[in-house]
This record gives C-alpha cells, sequence and structure tokens, in this order.
C-alpha cells in the first residue's frame, strides 16, 4: 500500500504500479463515413470513438532502477570533489603551519656552511715594502709553509741567520727582509707567526685585521742582529678597538722568540716609554741593547727588538 500511495511513480515497484484508464478518442474514415451515411439514411457522418493507451503514462513510466545509479553517481562525485580539495589544500595548511612555528621555538631548516678562517683563505699578493726610505740592505727567506715537520718551527732563527751578513759592521744598518714561500710568493703576516713559531696574537686575529703584505727587517748594530715587522691594519678596522686586542702581547711568555741575539733575562715589566713624541710599550733585558718594544706611528704598528731599530723604522716610513 505505502508503494501505491508513493508521490513519484518512478519509486514504485512494477508489480504494484497501476496504470492510469484508457483515454478516448474519436476517428473518421472514408469507410467509417460511407457506412454511417447508409445507416442513417443519407445524414452527416459521425466519427467513431476508440480506445488508445494513455501517452502520458508511457512516458511517466521510467525504469525503477535509474534513480538508484543516479545517486551512485552523484555520491562518487562529491567523494572525487572533496579528495582533490584535501590534496590540494592539506599540503599548503601544513606548509603555512611550520612557517608559523613561536617565535621562542623556531628553528631554521636551511642548511649552513662551516666558516671557513681567515687564516686559510688569504689570496696570492704581491709584497710591496712600507718604508718610503729605502732599507740599507735588502735580503730574501724562503719559508716552508704550511710547517711540515716541528724543526722547520726551531730552525727560523738559524735560516734568518745564514741570510744576513756575517761580517762586522762600524755603523748600524737596516735590512728589510724579503719573505716567501717555498712557490717564491709573498708570506702573510698571519702566515710568518706560524712559521716562525711565535704565538704572539694568534693566526686568526692577524689575518682578520691586518692586511696580508708586511715589512720585516734586521737592525744591525756591533752587538748583533735586532729583527722586528711593521704591519699595517685594515682600512675598515677601528684602531681603538685594534689597539686593545695587540696589548695581549704584554702576556706572551714565549716573547724571546723574536730574538736573534741572546737577550738575557727579563728586567721588570712593560713600561710606557716615549719614542719620537709618542708613547710606545717597552720591555727591557739584561742585555742592554735588547729590548722588546712596539707601539703604533702613522697608524702602523711596529714591534722591535731595539729601541733605536724602532726609531730608524720610523724615519723610513
Amino acid at each position: 500500500m505505502g508503494d501505491l500511495l508513493a508521490s513519484n511513480p518512478n519509486e514504485r515497484a512494477d508489480s504494484t504500479y497501476v496504470p492510469p484508464p484508457l483515454s478516448e478518442v474519436s476517428i473518421r474514415t472514408m469507410d467509417s463515413d460511407l457506412k454511417s451515411m447508409a445507416l442513417s439514411g443519407g445524414s452527416f457522418p459521425t466519427s467513431q470513438r476508440i480506445a488508445v493507451p494513455s501517452v502520458q503514462s508511457q512516458a511517466n513510466k521510467v525504469p525503477t532502477g535509474s534513480g538508484y545509479l543516479f545517486k551512485i553517481f552523484l555520491a562518487a562525485g562529491i567523494v572525487l570533489v572533496l579528495a582533490a580539495v584535501f590534496y590540494f589544500a592539506f599540503p599548503l595548511f601544513v606548509h603555512e603551519k611550520d612557517n608559523t612555528l613561536p617565535s621562542g621555538n623556531a628553528t631554521s631548516t636551511t642548511p649552513t656552511l662551516p666558516i671557513v678562517p681567515t687564516s686559510v683563505t688569504i689570496p696570492t699578493f704581491i709584497h710591496q715594502s712600507l718604508f718610503k726610505k729605502t732599507a740599507d740592505k735588502i735580503v730574501s727567506l724562503q719559508l716552508i709553509y704550511p710547517a711540515r715537520a716541528v724543526t722547520n718551527l726551531e730552525t727560523y732563527s738559524q735560516k734568518l741567520l745564514s741570510v744576513l751578513p756575517t761580517n762586522k759592521v762600524s755603523t748600524s744598518t737596516l735590512i728589510e727582509v724579503a719573505l716567501q714561500k717555498e712557490d717564491g710568493t709573498a708570506l702573510a703576516v698571519s702566515q710568518f707567526f706560524n712559521v716562525a713559531g711565535m704565538k704572539f696574537l694568534g693566526e686568526e686575529f692577524l689575518a682578520a685585521n691586518f692586511n696580508y703584505d708586511f715589512t720585516a727587517f734586521v737592525y744591525e748594530t756591533k752587538d748583533g742582529f735586532w729583527p722586528g715587522l711593521v704591519m699595517r691594519p685594515q682600512s675598515s678596522k677601528n684602531l681603538v678597538l685594534l689597539k686593545s686586542g695587540v696589548v695581549k702581547l704584554e702576556a706572551i711568555s714565549d716573547i724571546e722568540a723574536l730574538f736573534l741575539t741572546n737577550p738575557g733575562d727579563k728586567m721588570g715589566e712593560f713600561a710606557d716609554v716615549s719614542v719620537r713624541g709618542q708613547l710606545a710599550r717597552s720591555l727591557k733585558f739584561k742585555n742592554s741593547t735588547a729590548n722588546f718594544v712596539y707601539g703604533w706611528f702613522h697608524d702602523d704598528l711596529i714591534i722591535s727588538t731595539s729601541l733605536e731599530g724602532l726609531k730608524e723604522v720610523i724615519g723610513r716610513l
């Protein structure tokens, strides 16, 4: 009974569906008109009524399975649309969530390269003397860098002495030493301290704050050879901050490593000394000629093992 009362005839089962009654229509044919006139004695012909199936009822009768197929296709379409939305939208949502981490817990996933020390990236350069007035003599010395054995560090003094004049001088002489590596390229200031085994200021500190090129010298007197060097800071460096780093020289225990002639024992501590109207720092030794002194002159840092040698160098800058 429920199927018979259903509002949609498409949802009724074939066994319970009752079609609407047949419709009657009137038709006329030549044969029927002749018969009608004969029977009526010559009157006007009349139409004949016949029953035909209802067109509407046949048109409205749709196979009952089509409704279920429509619902299946509709459900499948909805599932496909939702799957597409999830596929394209979910990655965007996850990416946005990762980029909005709390500031306290934010972490960078970008890989970073290790920092390369400045001391190992020194380019090749051409040596140019810092002396405006040329030294009395110029000698060349090749050193092995990086040092391949401890003996290379221990024999620096002997190597330097081997290229210096052997005859005694009656007057003081300033000798410039052109330091080179085995391949003939110039030796940087940070590399020099490494090869010479002098841990004065640190290889990285020197490479990061001073020009690679520097000028090495030896002040020769009748009492021996007194070496030193002139270093020029990089133009972008703050001299005030740089000077505070250079003061660490005074805490070095093996400061005698720069000497070629035995200076004897230390006499006291570092003290101020006036050189050409500017203050320098001086450490005296038992040998009266030996004097480890350093100072800033013409914005260059000069380190010398002789006070008289420092004065001579200042006059040539």
